[in-house]
């Protein structure tokens, strides 16, 4: 390469086509038990505080579990407990 010569390197690559399929929704969540997985950020814990307040008082939920990941992990080992041990998961972020 000469000094003359730029080389601009495009770090975008195309997209790999793939089917996804969302999860089935239930109907009705009175009586669930939900997971709460928390990225340990600040603001998720004011947050999700009022949101399970809410699916108490308005839908009835049951039982709840609260995982809160370290920040270097990616949460694998609690996403395994907590698809094991509720039926739904709300995984939050809180930055």
């Amino acid at each position: 390469m000469s000094k003359s010569e730029v080389i601009i390197l495009d770090p975008v690559a195309w997209p790999k086509a793939t089917t996804l399929r969302l999860a089935t929704r239930p109907t009705d969540i009175k009586g669930m038990t939900v997971g709460y997985l928390d990225n340990g950020w600040w603001s998720f814990g004011l947050l999700i505080d009022r949101v399970k307040k809410q699916l108490v008082e308005r839908y009835g939920v049951g039982d709840a579990i609260h995982y809160t990941k370290v920040k270097s992990s990616p949460g694998t080992k609690q996403i395994e407990k907590l698809s094991g041990e509720c039926q739904f998961v709300i995984n939050g972020l809180g930055n």
